[in-house]
């Protein structure tokens, strides 16, 4: 409807918090309780304490923190100086990472900052939006922040995400990625140390997870893959932090970097196999001009006139791959 686009366009429009950033504040971190799995926190503990710490009876009355199953225990905000408790109505600005999972939970005429996934009009948050506007609340989604930057290839004006998926975001997926593997082989019959690598939420920490990588890379080193199990070949998308963050966790397993003329070779030799392969798949690798002309591939040409390629990944990388790492958006 006309006035939910309205409320888009308010979300891009990136209004200034005039209700509160000329007074004195507080602030609320509210339970991530959209996925039942989710335990990602919008400020840390140390982020709270150093507010706390530098803010305190100056700019701002106090932090509001409702208990959840985040990978920090309530007892470090309360150790921090925040106050644990259900109800976060006195505070001024609430932080979420995810959105709320009832709307009715929604407090009118407050400030709220989540990923709220509604700005390109998607249709399961349009619920979400018309709270939003009936309980006159002001929403900062993540996703809206943004500066503008010059694109190095076009050389036009973009915006580029201030918030967004970094290294951690493919850190978590590879892990992910990889448990899912050992369970997707399981299902066609194959037993593999993959089955031993957790979903990363489950994990302590970071140092945790790896670990748990690296025993995983040790048995396949040792002990190798099952003779019946074809060479599998990891194809990484995108140079950004995201692939960075996934080639971390790969990395940690036993690996040999390959080319693509390389893949199809290593995909005819017999197992069993001590190693996993990478394989970086750059943007020439994926798509081709439509007209059949043979020529160099011209990045900028492609992203100024992208109706004149087509993709060739079904035909090109998906023969010679078994997973796909996608780091591009």
């Amino acid at each position: 409807s006309p006035r939910l686009r309205r409320g888009v366009n308010q979300i891009w429009s990136h209004r200034p918090a005039s209700a509160v950033l000329h007074r004195d504040i507080s602030i609320g971190i509210l339970r991530e309780n959209y996925d039942k799995w989710e335990r990602r926190v919008p400020i840390t503990p140390d982020h709270a304490k150093h507010l706390i710490d530098n803010y305190k009876g100056d700019k701002l009355t106090g932090i509001y923190v409702q208990p959840s199953q985040r990978i920090f225990p309530d007892s470090q905000y309360e150790k921090a100086g925040a106050i644990v408790t259900e109800d976060v109505s006195n505070a001024d600005i609430l932080l979420g990472v995810k959105r709320v999972a009832n709307e009715d939970d929604l407090i009118p005429d407050k400030t709220y900052m989540f990923f709220s996934h509604v700005i390109k009009g998607q249709s399961e948050n349009m619920e979400l939006l018309k709270a939003v506007l009936d309980k006159n609340i002001q929403l900062f989604d993540y996703e809206a922040i943004t500066e503008d930057v010059k694109d190095p290839t076009t050389g036009k004006l973009k915006k580029r995400r201030l918030v967004a998926f970094g290294k951690y975001a493919g850190i978590a997926g590879m892990i992910d990625t990889l448990q899912c593997l050992g369970r997707r082989l399981l299902a066609s019959g194959q037993s593999t140390p993959f089955l031993n690598c957790s979903p990363a939420y489950v994990y302590y920490d970071l140092d945790d997870a790896k670990r748990c990588i690296e025993e995983i890379g040790n048995h396949i080193e040792k002990d190798g893959l099952p003779v019946s199990l074809e060479p599998l070949v990891f194809a990484f998308t995108g140079n950004g932090n995201v692939t960075k963050g996934a080639l971390e966790i790969f990395k940690l397993l036993p690996h040999k970097m390959i080319t693509l003329e390389e893949a199809a070779e290593i995909k005819k030799t017999a197992g069993p196999h001590n190693r996993l392969y990478g394989l970086m798949v750059e943007q020439k690798d994926i798509v081709k001009k439509t007209d059949g002309v043979e020529e160099s591939f011209d990045v900028k040409h492609y992203r100024a006139n992208p109706s004149e390629y087509e993709s060739m990944f079904a035909s090109n990388v998906a023969p010679v791959c078994n997973v796909i790492v996608n780091g591009i958006y």
